[in-house]
């Protein structure tokens, strides 16, 4: 990792287990993620890298609340989340607690979006996602209510 980050300004991380996975264990997902994510942190420090942009999940601060606004105080409740949630809000928190020891020197940008959409492991694999979507597209959807979605592609 430290060579791919030989000449690196700023790191983006915007990685996680997949809610298709399948993976339930919390201990065979929350561990590699929390340690990917300290190690990252790790070497950007070792590499004087200081800006640090995190894709976080809107469900870190939501989990079944809703809030016009939210800020760094509020936090969702990790017990009542799925896993890919749960490994989203240990991971932004991790972020978090480098940047309160580090705040000098570095920078952390998190963004939340409500829904991610990427690119497939697998040619012809299925997601809800896509199949949203593809049905907005081909306006195959009988009814649809006036929402604003977050999305990052």
């Amino acid at each position: 990792m430290q060579i791919l980050l030989e000449d690196a300004d700023c790191v983006i991380h915007c990685s996680t287990v997949g809610r298709t996975s399948g993976e339930t264990n919390g201990v065979n997902v929350l561990y590699p993620e929390i340690e990917g994510m300290m190690n990252l942190l790790d070497v950007c420090e070792k590499k004087n890298i200081m800006r640090f942009i995190l894709v976080g999940c809107i469900s870190n601060v939501m989990t079944g609340k809703y809030w016009n606004n939210f800020n760094e105080s509020h936090w969702a409740n990790p017990d009542i989340c799925d896993i890919y949630e749960r490994a989203k809000f240990f991971v932004e928190k991790c972020a978090w607690n480098y940047y309160e020891h580090n705040k000098k020197n570095f920078k952390l940008t998190v963004f939340l979006p409500g829904l991610l959409i990427g690119p497939l492991k697998k040619r012809g694999e299925r997601s809800t996602n896509v199949i949203f979507f593809k049905k907005i597209l081909k306006k195959k959807l009988d009814r649809i209510i006036n929402i604003k979605i977050p999305v990052v592609d």
